[in-house]
């Protein structure tokens, strides 16, 4: 019997792995890339634009960056607030644009 409840309760709390994982769904993505093997994919999500994920050589440099596409950092006491960019256009492969603004607090 306890057997089947593990069973039940792992199956639960992936389902809800899996809800939180779709809800930041990526909407669209900008991909930036060199010559010299630099991969950027700016993802954009329901919040906007964030720095997405870093590519050299065809291997992930770090975990993708889903916070935004910028911070400010309270000096005072550590805390950091990141800004998302509302709107992005691909200019060339080695550029793009962003811009938007938020409120800080």
């Amino acid at each position: 019997m306890n057997f089947y409840w593990g069973k039940v309760l792992n199956f639960v709390a992936l389902l809800s792995l899996v809800s939180v994982c779709l809800s930041n769904t990526v909407a669209k993505e900008i991909v930036l890339e060199n010559r010299a093997g630099i991969k950027c994919m700016v993802q954009q999500t329901k919040e906007g634009y964030s720095l997405g994920k870093m590519m050299v050589n065809g291997k992930y440099v770090e975990s993708p960056l889903v916070k935004g596409m910028m911070f400010l950092l309270n000096t005072t006491d550590d805390s950091e607030h990141w800004l998302f960019a509302a709107e992005g256009k691909k200019i060339s492969s080695l550029e793009a644009v962003f811009s938007g603004r938020g409120g800080i607090n």
